[in-house]
C-alpha cells in the first residue's frame, strides 16, 4: 500500500462516530464518598439528599476496567481507535498522550447511567517533533445520561483527547542509514 493509500484510509474515520459505551454502574454514593476522600474534598448533595460527583470523576464512570475492552453488555462493539492501527501498522507504533480536556454541561448526581460515544475529531499533517516523525490524533467523547430530562438522554459533559502517534527519532536515524523512507 502506498504512503497516499493508507493515508487516506486513515483520514476517512476523520467525523466518523462510534456508538455508545455504558457504564457499568449507576453513578452512586460510595464511589462518589471514596473519590471525595481521596481528593480531601466534602461530599456534595441535592437539595434531595443525592450525592452529586465531582466533575472530574465524569470519565470515571464509563472506564472499562482493567481488562482492555471490556465493556457492559448493550454496548458498541466498534473499536473508536481503528485509525491508531492504521498508523501502527505503517510504521508509527509508538504513543504519547498529549493533553485531554474534560468540560461539564451540568452536574451528574447518584443514581444516573451514563454512556459515551467517540468521535475522531482530526488526524493532523505529518508532523516531526523532538521525539520523532507523526499524527496527532484527537478523539472527542460526549457523555450523557440516559433518559435524563423528560425521557431523553442529555448531554453531561465531553471529554477531548489528543495523542501523537509517531515513529521515534532513534527508528527514524536506522531507517536513514538503512535506506528505508518512514
Amino acid at each position: 500500500m502506498t504512503d497516499q493509500d493508507w493515508m487516506a484510509e486513515a483520514r476517512a474515520f476523520v467525523g466518523k462516530q462510534y456508538g455508545r459505551v455504558l457504564a457499568w454502574d449507576k453513578v452512586n454514593a460510595p464511589m462518589i464518598r471514596q473519590w471525595c476522600e481521596l481528593m480531601g474534598v466534602a461530599v456534595k448533595t441535592t437539595k434531595e439528599g443525592k450525592s452529586i460527583a465531582p466533575p472530574a470523576m465524569l470519565q470515571v464512570w464509563c472506564m472499562e476496567g482493567p481488562e482492555m475492552n471490556n465493556y457492559p453488555p448493550g454496548s458498541t462493539t466498534e473499536n473508536p481507535y481503528e485509525v491508531l492501527k492504521v498508523l501502527e501498522a505503517n510504521g508509527f507504533a509508538s504513543t504519547v498522550a498529549v493533553n485531554s480536556e474534560l468540560t461539564f454541561d451540568r452536574d451528574v448526581v447518584e443514581g444516573e447511567d451514563l454512556y459515551y460515544t467517540t468521535r475522531l475529531d482530526s488526524l493532523s499533517e505529518h508532523k516531526t517533533t523532538a521525539l520523532g516523525s507523526g499524527y496527532f490524533v484527537t478523539l472527542i467523547m460526549d457523555y450523557f445520561s440516559i433518559g435524563a430530562n423528560q425521557g431523553q438522554d442529555e448531554k453531561v459533559g465531553q471529554l477531548m483527547f489528543r495523542v501523537f502517534k509517531f515513529a521515534p527519532a532513534q527508528v527514524q536515524l536506522e531507517h536513514v542509514r538503512a535506506g528505508v523512507v518512514v
